[in-house]
């Protein structure tokens, strides 16, 4: 399990362990638009996000998902 408040601290092309992880899970943050594209593919933002909602990628997956974790 990594856990982080930014996703910027995986913005660097050393963080290539991503790539290793088996499911990434962002909740709402202001963090940098190329951070959030590098992990979780393009379309994704985190700072339009509601309460309770996330966006999921699964390795393989190319693009992530919306998904309501709780209400």
């Amino acid at each position: 399990m990594l856990i982080s408040q930014k996703p910027d601290d995986f913005e660097s092309e050393d963080d290539d362990f991503l790539d290793e992880m088996g499911l990434l899970v962002c909740f709402g943050t202001n963090a940098r638009e190329a951070a959030v594209k590098r992990i979780l593919g393009s379309g994704a933002s985190l700072t339009t996000l509601k309460k309770g909602e996330a966006y999921a990628r699964a390795r393989g997956d190319s693009r992530s998902k919306k998904v309501l974790a709780w209400k």
